[in-house]
């Protein structure tokens, strides 16, 4: 016969393993839960590489793009960093040829500041950021046959918000409306 210590021992220790290990009801749950997964995820992926492999569209219905000829619409500043009273030269495409292309700086309240050393003299504590909006215009130029512009301008030496956006405006080509353009630039001032 067996100790009675022996037999608690032994009796605690299946209840031990027991506990550890998840009921057989559980365990085949957790089985049918991959089962069903895997035979969704399955067709799922096949269905997905197919129709990558595929062409988006079919031959005879494919319409070629008609070609454009208007030039991209783009923006340019150089130098990008420039000085109160410095000049930039501004260069774009995508206007209508042959029409006006307005040129001119703006930016929002609240904007910082880059005061120039003589407004940092006159006034002891310059403020840091600009009290409200505002604009500047600059020069115009017109627009070549190709729809692009060049042109040189000024920053006016009043200017002191340290980065504005350098905007260009002009008719755009085949519509009424009004193209603008615009970079952000920066003003450092010594």
């Amino acid at each position: 016969m067996s100790d009675p210590r022996d037999s608690l021992r032994r009796l605690v220790e299946e209840g031990a393993l027991a506990a550890r290990q998840p009921p057989p009801a559980s365990l085949r749950r957790r089985a049918r839960r991959r089962r069903r997964a895997r035979a969704v995820t399955i067709p799922v992926v096949l269905v997905a590489v197919a129709g990558a492999a595929l062409p988006l569209t079919r031959p005879h219905d494919h319409q070629p793009a008609p070609a454009t000829t208007a030039a991209p619409r783009t923006l340019t500043a150089d130098p990008a960093k420039t000085v109160s009273g410095g000049l930039i030269t501004i260069s774009g495409a995508g206007c209508t040829p042959g029409r006006t292309v307005s040129f001119g700086l703006r930016w929002d309240a609240g904007a910082p500041l880059s005061p120039t050393m003589t407004q940092r003299k006159e006034q002891l504590n310059p403020p840091a950021t600009a009290p409200t909006a505002g604009s500047r215009d600059l020069t115009t130029t017109t627009a070549l046959a190709t729809g692009t512009f060049t042109v040189k301008a000024t920053v006016p030496a009043d200017v002191t918000i340290r980065a504005p956006t350098l905007w260009a405006r002009c008719p755009a080509p085949d519509t009424t409306n009004l193209l603008t353009q615009s970079v952000l630039i920066q003003i450092n001032n010594p």
